[in-house]
């Protein structure tokens, strides 16, 4: 019973609470948007990020829905999301030099950078950051081969879709 109190006493002091708490439901259905669009969208955002990495051109890895209405919940009312995946291969040594134009060009576009540490000797390699006016999520983070796994060297960026109704589901039925 102290033990339970002087938890609550401590995490409440750092504001550890609220991440225990389930987010509000929101009223707001989600947007309408058509599934080519949300792809085109992801595929813009793979070319602004391998154009700040200054390498050859990006390749598109795949896609695929997430219909959790759990990750939708705290903004939107039903709808799903896409996630792209796309590979800018680049041999492993000129990585951190990469994340150092990726970085500087998404502070330049106003994006948020959650998670830092990408390309940083010793760090996770893994880069996180959004777009808080489209609300579209980008995780970059590097690909390199080894003795066992033969694969091209390449850094993988993730983009993600916010919540959305698909454009054909939304049309109502005659």
């Amino acid at each position: 019973m102290v033990v339970a109190a002087v938890v609550a006493l401590s995490t409440a002091g750092c504001g550890l609470t609220g991440a225990f708490e389930t987010p509000p439901r929101s009223t707001v259905p989600a947007p309408v948007h058509a599934d080519a669009d949300v792809r085109r969208m992801a595929s813009g955002y793979a070319s602004e990020v391998a154009g700040w990495i200054g390498a050859g051109p990006f390749v598109a890895v795949s896609a695929h829905a997430w219909p959790d209405p759990m990750e939708c919940r705290g903004w939107a009312v039903g709808g799903s999301g896409l996630e792209s995946v796309f590979e800018v291969p680049l041999a492993s040594p000129l990585h951190p030099d990469a994340y150092e134009r990726v970085r500087g060009g998404m502070r330049g576009g106003g994006f948020e950078i959650s998670f830092d540490g990408a390309g940083r000797p010793g760090d996770s390699a893994v880069l996180l950051a959004s777009d808080p006016k489209a609300r579209y999520g980008l995780r970059l983070y590097s690909r390199t081969g080894t003795a066992d796994r033969p694969v091209s060297d390449a850094i993988v960026v993730e983009v993600r879709s916010p919540c959305f109704t698909e454009a054909r589901a939304a049309v109502p039925s005659s």
